[in-house]
């Protein structure tokens, strides 16, 4: 199974510096948690992310560019 360089409080650590929550998505008041799904290749790289269950289009769009 695939882990990220550093184990999980690495990972944590990636997505607290690199989310950035959507202005649009703050201003309207929308918040909650996207789930999404990926695969890993061989080399590491991820490939085809998409959205199972999204929260709002840009949350969404946001989770996607951070995977």
């Amino acid at each position: 199974m695939p882990r990220y360089p550093g184990g999980d409080i690495a990972l944590m650590d990636y997505i607290r510096k690199n989310l950035q929550y959507p202005s649009s998505a703050r201003d309207s008041g929308k918040q909650g948690r996207v789930l999404c799904s990926f695969i890993i290749s061989k080399d590491g790289k991820v490939l085809e992310p998409y959205v199972i269950r999204g929260v709002h289009h840009d949350l969404d769009a946001e989770a996607i560019r951070v995977i």
